[in-house]
């Protein structure tokens, strides 16, 4: 982070917005407000403005186009500048080795539903097509080694966590080395997979006793309304 960056923001604000927006826009916030208070609006993260930027420009001041760990410090570094640019994207994938740790002590837990989350793993193998995972990251699966899942998931202050990967599983032979180490931990996870875990009757069972007790295997219907044919997931299932 920037040195000067504090004294930045002592006289301007950043608000990080990433939400849900299944309605899409507008986003229901005083934008106008922001904006006469010398607020910056940085949209960045998630599916919706990844997908379509452009949209989301005309309600914020940036967005992050795909992961933002490639290009938030250089964010960071324009905004203390005062040369933010509208669009800012990485030119590769983030590695996962040696991820930062978030400063969850700054946060009020009281704000969200899973407090305690991290990744294990980024991106899905499977390019199902009612997914927007590949389409909007790539068609690339990556793995943070497994000392470092497990160090950060010693240092949370809760028997529980979630995995927040789009698919814990994606990688059967990384999952079962990753579930075999959470054994001794004696943590209760949950997280999200594909419905091939159901074809490993050992990763199931090393799933079981690593704790895991959530695992939703998402049944995306689509709405017949705007689309006229089936679904087709990467197994050939019709949905």
């Amino acid at each position: 982070m920037p040195a000067s960056l504090p004294s930045i923001l002592t006289r301007k604000w950043i608000s990080w917005v990433l939400r849900v927006t299944p309605r899409k826009f507008p986003v229901p916030m005083p934008l106008p407000m922001h904006s006469e208070r010398g607020v910056f609006l940085l949209f960045g993260g998630g599916v919706h403005v990844s997908a379509l930027p452009a949209e989301a420009l005309g309600h914020v001041d940036a967005v992050v186009i795909g992961e933002a760990e490639g290009v938030w410090e250089q964010l960071l570094a324009d905004f203390s500048a005062g040369t933010l640019k509208s669009t800012y994207r990485a030119e590769q994938f983030c590695s996962m080795k040696h991820m930062k740790i978030p400063r969850r002590d700054l946060l009020n837990r009281k704000m969200y539903t899973s407090f305690n989350t991290l990744q294990a793993t980024m991106g899905c193998p499977y390019n199902c097509d009612y997914c927007a995972v590949t389409g909007v990251f790539g068609h690339t699966f990556r793995t943070r080694p497994v000392e470092e899942v497990l160090s950060e998931i010693r240092a949370f202050d809760t028997n529980d966590f979630l995995f927040a990967d789009d698919n814990i599983c994606g990688e059967p032979d990384y999952a079962k080395e990753l579930f075999s180490q959470l054994i001794p931990l004696r943590k209760k996870w949950g997280g999200q997979t594909s419905i091939t875990i159901a074809k490993d009757d050992e990763l199931l069972e090393l799933y079981a006793r690593s704790g895991g007790r959530s695992m939703p295997l998402l049944d995306w219907r689509p709405c017949p309304r705007r689309i006229s044919r089936p679904s087709i997931n990467h197994e050939g299932y019709r949905l």
